[in-house]
């Protein structure tokens, strides 16, 4: 078992999903991002993953969407604030 940083368990079922929807997401997008940059994206992204897995979402191709999505609008709403 796998706990999420709010103390939820994850079962084996579910964090395959979970891993296969991050997988899928970030090929989608891994070329938008580059060096130091790259890695914190794939944190954002695992973050997001974490919080629709903590919603109830079980559907991969649902939380894959749903995290580009989200991705989308945080890089629309704050664009280049890292750099």
């Amino acid at each position: 078992m796998v706990r999420s940083e709010f103390g939820i368990s994850y079962d084996p079922a579910t964090l395959k999903v979970m891993t296969e929807a991050f997988d899928a997401a970030w090929q989608d997008i891994a070329g938008n991002y580059s060096g130091r940059f790259s890695d914190d994206r794939r944190t954002s992204l695992a973050k997001i993953i974490f919080g629709l897995a903590d919603q109830g979402l079980t559907d991969g191709a649902r939380i894959k969407e749903n995290a580009l999505q989200l991705m989308a609008r945080r890089e629309r709403a704050v664009p280049f604030a890292r750099l």
